[in-house]
């Protein structure tokens, strides 16, 4: 399976390229909010903690 993609069907096709794009940005916002306030968080912690909450972020895009 290609990165991006679903099964039975890419991501752009379900959500739109524009509403990706927008979930990519907030997500890369929500890691920098919790890198500055968890300073020593390592990266996989900031990925951990993003997965988590990807259906929310997703949910908030409106």
């Amino acid at each position: 399976m290609a990165f991006g993609q679903k099964t039975g069907g890419s991501v752009q096709a379900s959500m739109g390229v524009d509403k990706v794009k927008l979930a990519l940005i907030a997500g890369a916002s929500k890691a920098l909010e919790y890198k500055l306030r968890n300073p020593s968080a390592s990266e996989s912690e900031i990925l951990q903690y993003i997965s988590n909450r990807t259906p929310e972020i997703i949910a908030n895009l409106g």
